[in-house]
């Protein structure tokens, strides 16, 4: 009887997913239609097969790949046509096993006819788990700075200095359905401003902020070559990160893997990528 619910439960929220994506579809191919646009127009600007832009407007879930690449569909299909496609692209659900989670615990609730008691030693169980977790969270912040004061190298496998609660797991280790978008930390040199240059492999969408200032937000084509400067940070947005290059402080444009201050591609194609790049002696 479980299984049953749980099922349910799962096919109700691939429901969910496809009628979002008949409604966003909808919006799209009325927009495209207003700007007298074909879809083979489209699909040129985009990079992206008429065929699956075509399914996006009619909102076919079943012609699309994994509703990660889908979303990059939705964002790319929305700054063509000049909207905000990363908030467009957000819309779209992605999560499902937390919501398998949410329906699931009520549904045990109903099957197992909880009493108040059971529901009262439940509360005092969270409550405790909950204090553990932030208690030992808060341990581990303690323990940071005394491992900054004594000096320890940094590994060689993490090129990035991240900080706490910002590491992301790799794209190419992310299960369907999850979202990508991560948060990154790089560090620029001392003494210096941050001082950012991207090189575009491949047309993306991009939002620069420039020590909480918003500079720059849009499209930019394949082979474009832009820098932005800051005196504490810069946080780099990217809506197709497999075809960016990101440069600090006057590095060269070469593939990720150096940590010698070169260019890093900034992700995986047709992910949305998100840097923060900080000066290690900010100028006021």
């Amino acid at each position: 009887m479980i299984e049953k619910i749980k099922n349910k439960h799962i096919v109700n929220f691939d429901q969910e997913r496809a009628d979002k994506l008949a409604e966003l579809g909808s919006k799209l191919h009325d927009l495209r239609v207003e700007k007298c646009l074909s879809i083979d127009e489209v699909a040129a600007h985009t990079m992206i097969r008429r065929k699956q832009l075509e399914a996006i407007e009619e909102g076919r879930l079943d012609r699309l790949p994994e509703p990660v690449y889908i979303r990059g569909f939705i964002l790319r299909f929305a700054n063509a046509l000049g909207m905000d496609g990363y908030a467009l692209a957000r819309e779209f659900p992605l999560d499902q096993e937390r919501q398998q989670r949410k329906f699931y615990l009520g549904d045990l609730l109903i099957v197992f006819k909880l009493r108040p008691l059971h529901l009262y030693l439940v509360y005092v169980l969270l409550i405790f788990f909950s204090v553990k977790g932030l208690s030992q969270q808060l341990s581990q912040s303690a323990l940071a700075p005394v491992a900054k004061q004594g000096n320890v190298p940094e590994s060689p496998s993490t090129p990035n200095d991240l900080e706490p609660g910002t590491l992301p797991k790799p794209a190419q280790q992310n299960a369907p359905g999850k979202p990508v978008v991560a948060q990154q930390t790089l560090p620029s040199e001392a003494d210096k401003p941050v001082r950012v240059g991207l090189t575009f492999k491949e047309q993306s969408w991009i939002r620069i902020v420039a020590d909480g200032k918003t500079e720059f937000e849009g499209t930019l084509p394949s082979g474009t070559q832009r820098t932005w400067e800051a005196n504490e940070q810069v946080v780099v947005l990217a809506g197709n990160a497999g075809g960016v290059l990101l440069t600090v402080n006057n590095g060269q444009a070469e593939p990720i893997g150096l940590n010698n201050g070169k260019a890093q591609q900034m992700g995986e194609p047709d992910t949305i990528q998100e840097v923060t790049i900080k000066a290690k002696n900010p100028r006021s």
